[in-house]
């Protein structure tokens, strides 16, 4: 099965295995978990707003793989996305969210210098 909210460049078969996924499978993998925890966060932003910027994230880190104009500038939304609701978070939780939020800023950085 795959893990949506987990690893999203590999699934597990339904004996532990890892096993690669491609590119397209990752990339609507990590769609439909931001989707999922956008609509989860909406709801109950304390339970679901951290699991939506480690979706919004990925999602970006995946899109920035793309290669095209299009892909990048969406990446680099998500990307910024991350950081600010990670920064939201990191002032009322420093301890659960800091080093969270310093890994969205490099992968922000990363997908800035691409543009």
């Amino acid at each position: 099965t795959t893990d949506i909210a987990g690893n999203l460049g590999t699934a597990t078969d339904t004996k532990g295995f890892s096993i690669d996924v491609t590119a397209p499978t990752a990339l609507g993998c990590a769609r439909e978990a931001a989707e999922v925890y956008r609509e989860l966060a909406r709801v109950q932003p304390t339970a679901y707003l951290p699991d939506l910027a480690m979706a919004s994230n990925n999602l970006a880190n995946r899109l920035s793989e793309q290669g095209d104009a299009a892909s990048r500038t969406e990446a680099l939304g998500r990307a910024q996305e991350a950081v600010h609701i990670y920064g939201t978070l990191v002032d009322t939780q420093p301890a659960a969210h800091t080093r969270n939020w310093e890994i969205a800023k490099r992968t922000l950085a990363r997908i800035s210098e691409m543009q």
